[in-house]
């Protein structure tokens, strides 16, 4: 029987992030037009941003993309260093009282 690799993404994901109002489109253009961390994570920070962040997560069905379903959720989108935004991720309550992501309650 022969195997078929698993999609990374689905079509309809896959939809999202390719054209000219994509999310690539839209990392790109956030990441030129404001290119330094704003998280500025104590010791680990490199300032340049490389990511961008969601306040938000994609787990809770946070929008990716900038527009009117952000807009009523309340979505932010933010430039991150890497190593920034494995810290957020990574310690999800420490960046929820710095502002940075929004918590399970809220």
């Amino acid at each position: 029987m022969k195997r078929v690799a698993i999609r990374r993404r689905s079509r309809k994901r896959q939809a999202l992030y390719a054209g000219p109002h994509g999310r690539r489109a839209f990392v790109a253009e956030l990441l030129y037009n404001a290119p330094y961390c704003v998280a500025k994570w104590p010791g680990v920070c490199t300032e340049l941003a490389t990511d961008v962040h969601e306040f938000i997560p994609r787990g809770r069905r946070g929008a990716i993309l900038p527009g009117e379903i952000a807009q009523r959720q309340g979505q932010r989108f933010i430039p991150v260093c890497r190593a920034c935004h494995t810290m957020l991720t990574d310690h999800p309550a420490e960046a929820v009282s710095r502002g940075l992501l929004q918590g399970r309650n809220t």
